[in-house]
């Protein structure tokens, strides 16, 4: 920020242009620092604004607001904190270069000052309205001081004077002297009354005045030099802000997605329960019909029994009471025979209660919410991570991306076969060999080396499958070189590739619900394109030089 005219002399230092208003500004107050106050961590707030954070503060720790980073007290009150003396000479001077713009009082009366009436005394920074800086030149004390216009503050000389004239900083331990000296054994300045009590030279400290030249340029050299080490490495942080960026774009993009996901599979359970809903209250509707129309039987049969049975005690009642013997030789065979069937016929117990209930069962999940997180991360390529970390004696293999010609029928034309690894031998990192017995009963020692491999995978193991399907998913992209791959399909499409010697790059991948199509271009010289599936298991691709992190969907 530039404080003075585009006009201005060579002379005029740029002093107010590195010293601006944003860094002589409080970060919690927005304004102007006020008593500036500074914590082991280096950052700067005003004493009043620091106070709430030290009333808060449950024990002698307080939380900077910029770095969030704990600094311990070594204090009582935010006034025995230390005084940031460069930062508040500046914010004086930046004050005193702004009276138009900011309220500025005399030193002595507190009348307000502005440029027309104010004069600084260069000798001990007083500010000095008109009447005062006449009365300022008077005194024994101060008639010698150098008392100038304030407007006239705008050169290097008379800036420099001013700032010297702040040279006197109190000791915070011994408020009636000034800083004087410098104890190198403490690294800490000092008064004349420090030298006395707590850094004394005959008890091995060493002491050199604080307007010591090599000393102070000794300490410019260090901090120039660890300023440096520090922008080398600021680069860093901001590729993580990047980096924080860009996960965020991702974040909100899949945020979306995974509401609108959520929200079409309940509509699509409410709709599915729905349904189930209706069928069985269609169920329980038929259930219950059923059940109604048996007890309808059951209750009607046993009401035919009472009525039958009350009809004939009745009636046996009265012929045993009224009849003649002739009446009751003639009805009682037949009399006797129904008496004893209605005893013998009894009725069958009702099947069940009539009570029907809903169980709950687990038949709708609803599903979970689950978060992409790098579980693994290396340099490997898919076929450097087989060769390293998974190729085994047993394995099944088959030709790779860099068979050797003349050795077609080796490997039954690099189709899914009962080739087996024999025995492996790893020389070191670009010297790995590997004898294999092939179906069509040779064997052969076959390279893996980088650039090399020979040998691919017939079987896709787990980890390696793993990968696969993360390269798949994640990283596949246009332009990226590939080979045949694993579950390369018979017959005709031998030669889109030239039976696994050539490569071709992917011009389109298309993402479904159902996994990754590829479409991918061999070049010349027929420009053959070819749709390549890479999901379930049917990897037709494999990448050359891709190396990606392997990552996994963890639920949260």
């Amino acid at each position: 920020m530039h404080f003075f005219s585009d006009d201005k002399m060579a002379s005029e230092i740029t002093l107010f242009e590195d010293a601006n208003e944003e860094f002589l500004t409080c970060s919690i107050c927005k304004d102007i620092f006020k008593h500036p106050k500074q914590l082991k961590c280096m950052h700067n707030f005003c004493q009043d604004c620091l106070q709430p954070l030290m009333n808060e503060a449950t024990s002698r720790k307080i939380k900077c607001p910029l770095c969030r980073e704990e600094v311990e007290l070594t204090v009582d009150t935010v006034a025995d904190l230390e005084d940031n003396i460069f930062l508040s000479h500046l914010c004086e001077l930046f004050l005193v270069a702004n009276l138009n713009t900011v309220d500025v009082l005399c030193s002595f009366c507190s009348e307000a000052l502005n440029e027309e009436n104010a004069s600084r005394c260069i000798d001990c920074s007083d500010n000095l309205c008109d009447k005062c800086a006449k009365t300022h030149t008077l005194t024994c004390l101060t008639r010698n001081h150098q008392v100038i216009l304030m407007s006239e503050l705008k050169t290097e000389t008379l800036v420099r004077k001013s700032r010297e004239g702040n040279v006197k900083i109190p000791c915070q331990k011994h408020s009636n002297n000034h800083l004087e000296y410098f104890c190198q054994t403490c690294q800490v300045p000092v008064c004349l009354g420090c030298t006395v009590v707590d850094h004394v030279r005959q008890n091995g400290h060493d002491l050199i005045n604080l307007n010591d030249g090599p000393t102070k340029e000794k300490f410019k050299e260090q901090i120039t030099e660890q300023l440096n080490k520090l922008e080398e490495i600021i680069p860093s942080f901001e590729k993580h802000i990047d980096i924080a960026n860009e996960t965020e774009k991702c974040l909100i993009k899949s945020l979306e997605k995974t509401k609108n996901d959520i929200r079409d599979t309940a509509k699509s359970l409410i709709d599915e329960i729905e349904a189930h809903t209706k069928s069985l209250i269609e169920k329980v509707d038929k259930k219950a019909e059923a059940i109604q129309k048996s007890l309808e039987h059951h209750r009607e049969a046993a009401e035919i029994r009472v009525k039958s049975s009350t009809k004939i005690n009745q009636f046996a009642r009265n012929l045993c009471k009224h009849g003649l013997n002739s009446e009751i030789m003639s009805s009682a065979k037949d009399l006797l025979r129904r008496m004893k069937e209605l005893q013998e016929g009894n009725m069958k117990d009702l099947e069940g209660t009539g009570e029907l209930c809903f169980v709950r069962q687990d038949e709708f999940k609803f599903g979970v919410v689950k978060e992409c997180k790098i579980i693994e991360r290396d340099e490997y390529n898919l076929l450097e991570y087989y060769t390293e970390k998974a190729m085994a004696v047993g394995n099944i293999v088959k030709r790779g991306p860099n068979w050797p010609t003349g050795y077609d029928n080796y490997d039954n034309n690099g189709y899914n076969g009962q080739n087996t690894i024999q025995s492996i031998q790893r020389n070191g990192p670009n010297d790995i060999r590997a004898t294999v017995y092939f179906q069509s009963g040779f064997n052969m020692e076959c390279k893996m080396n980088p650039g090399d491999y020979w040998l691919q995978p017939s079987n896709t193991f787990a980890n390696y499958q793993r990968r696969l399907k993360c390269y798949a998913e994640h990283f596949m992209k246009v332009g990226d070189e590939v080979k045949r791959g694993l579950n390369w399909p018979l017959g005709s499409n031998d030669s889109y590739d030239e039976r696994g010697q050539k490569s071709g790059k992917i011009t389109q991948v298309n993402q479904t619900q159902t996994g990754t199509t590829v479409t991918v271009d061999f070049g010349a010289p027929d420009n053959q394109t070819f749709e390549c599936p890479m999901y379930n298991g049917c990897y037709y691709l494999l990448p050359l030089q891709n190396s990606f992190p392997l990552i996994d969907w963890v639920e949260f």
